[in-house]
């Protein structure tokens, strides 16, 4: 996924304005306050310790970092995930939508685990497709 994101960032005219490293969630391998921003994309239901992540990710922000994370929720409307079933190209990767979707949370169950990871002034804030979290340090 790093080669993949140096390639994105290149192809975009972005390179040198992202540093791309491997690490665990809930071991981030940064220094305390290090970052302005953490950003992640359909990944949260793939975590392990999700409340050790959220507050991995408050540690290594910076004061008046942001956070914006954001994931599909898994109690959408029928139609909604036939329709994404359908757009899915190429076709081999429905599988793994299916088990994205069984796997991701609902806004409730969100809801509940930010409140239990002792965080605060963060926003979860829900559309048809999916939800987001935001929060700032």
């Amino acid at each position: 996924m790093i080669e993949v994101a140096c390639r994105n960032a290149k192809d975009y005219g972005l390179t040198g304005r992202a540093e791309y490293m491997q690490g665990s969630g809930d071991q981030l391998p940064l220094p305390d306050a290090s970052v302005d921003a953490v950003f992640t994309a359909g990944s949260l239901h793939e975590w392990a310790n999700p409340s050790g992540t959220f507050l991995e990710m408050w540690r290594v922000l910076r004061p008046s970092g942001i956070l914006f994370l954001s994931d599909l929720r898994r109690d959408m409307l029928l139609p909604l995930k036939w329709f994404l079933l359908l757009s899915c190209r190429p076709k081999a990767i429905r599988p793994g939508l299916l088990t994205s979707l069984g796997a991701s949370y609902t806004p409730g169950e969100l809801r509940n685990l930010v409140a239990g990871s002792g965080l605060e002034s963060w926003l979860v804030s829900s559309n048809p497709l999916g939800f987001t979290v935001t929060g700032r340090r």
